[in-house]
């Protein structure tokens, strides 16, 4: 016996509930459709990607939003002399103290380079 929900007139009660403009409109009434006549051993497979789909969406909810009008320019990569005049550090203490650090980047095991944005702000939180 099928419920009142899943029998054509429901179905369409429920499809008119759903967002009507656009792509997103349309697989709305096309989920709520292959819900309605999926046969009910292939129900637990298409539930789990529902829940997949709604963990994805909701992850996407929940990030920031990029800042406007700030649009991610060039990298400007700094030597070690570039950065040791910038910061007043030694070498040495920036190749210590910046090791794993995101804007630290080694090209080799004797060249390194750091992002000047990402070692500004660095020094900024460390001030």
């Amino acid at each position: 016996m099928t419920t009142p929900a899943l029998q054509p007139s429901g179905l369409d009660r429920e499809a008119a509930s759903a967002p009507a403009e656009g792509s997103v409109g349309i697989l709305a009434r096309q989920l709520l459709r292959a819900v309605a006549e999926a046969p009910s051993v292939e129900l637990p497979a298409l539930m789990g990607a529902l829940a997949q789909a709604q963990a994805l969406a909701l992850a996407r909810l929940t990030v920031p939003p990029a800042p406007v009008g700030e649009a991610p320019g060039p990298v400007r990569l700094l030597g070690l002399d570039e950065a040791e005049r910038l910061t007043g550090m030694t070498r040495r203490w920036l190749l210590r103290h910046t090791r794993g650090l995101r804007f630290r980047r080694d090209l080799s095991r004797k060249a390194v380079r750091f992002e000047e944005a990402g070692l500004l702000r660095w020094l900024k939180g460390r001030a």
